[in-house]
């Protein structure tokens, strides 16, 4: 009769457990996100400047990429009146406080990940 009325002393299992890692991957973990950080990290870039620096990248991916990181507050555009427009990017606050999670990354990955062949022996 009582099963059913849940016991206020007794936490519930909770439906959803919130990952704030998932939250981070989710602004940070697109294909190209990391690698227009670091060119971002080294001060504002244009939109031509950034698509030199990662030549693999398609103008279309290049623009969503940056897309997602300004709706997600890491990255400020700046379109400049001229003929054709200038657009500038350069990171927020926000963004900064990326760098040293991806210096961190990086050196885990060097650790781990750039072993010459005859090391792993």
């Amino acid at each position: 009769m009582y099963s059913d009325i849940p016991n206020p002393y007794v936490p519930q299992e909770p439906v959803h457990i919130e990952c704030s890692i998932e939250k981070a991957l989710d602004v940070v973990g697109g294909k190209w996100s990391f690698l227009v950080l670091k060119e971002l990290f080294n001060g504002k870039r244009r939109f031509g400047e950034l698509q030199r620096k990662l030549a693999t990248i398609s103008p279309k991916s290049l623009s969503d990429t940056l897309r997602h990181l300004e709706v997600h507050g890491v990255l400020e555009r700046t379109a400049f009146a001229t003929v054709p427009v200038t657009v500038e990017y350069k990171l927020t606050p926000k963004g900064e406080d990326l760098h040293q999670i991806l210096k961190e990354m990086k050196l885990w990955a060097a650790k781990w990940y750039e072993q010459k062949p005859s090391d792993e022996e």
